[in-house]
């Protein structure tokens, strides 16, 4: 049988997956011999979850991290159509950065103080002599 890549004659061919075709062992993967069935997508999880991560890196701002402290426990208090505020619990850092890509911070300022913990009023204790 022949490389139908190559025309070179192979014992044993190799069938891709996608296509159907034989190839020898120089083009069986679907990139070498440019396999046009070849999916687009990534087909599995943890590609998929890579390709994600990539394109990450070159978001400029991520929607819901404060850009104080970087936390990303933050709270959204109130949108409209073209923003959203958030506030952060950590850090009581408040902002409004814009729903559509990219996220652009527009207003970054620090109204509110950060959260106390509230204390228990101190029991009074009786002396008895």
């Amino acid at each position: 049988m022949k490389c139908q890549f190559c025309d070179k004659e192979v014992i044993q061919p190799f069938r891709c997956s996608y296509c159907g075709l034989y190839f020898c062992e120089e083009h069986r993967l679907p990139e070498s011999h440019s396999c046009s069935r070849l999916p687009k997508e990534p087909r599995f999880w943890y590609q998929k979850r890579k390709l994600a991560e990539e394109q990450e890196i070159f978001v400029r701002g991520k929607v819901g991290v404060c850009p104080r402290c970087s936390s990303g426990v933050s709270d959204m208090v109130d949108y409209d159509a073209k923003t959203m505020t958030f506030i952060c619990k950590n850090c009581g850092h408040k902002w409004i950065q814009l729903k559509a890509f990219p996220h652009e911070i527009i207003k970054s300022k620090n109204m509110i103080e950060p959260k106390k913990e509230k204390s228990e009023p101190k029991k009074r204790r009786w002396l008895f002599f």
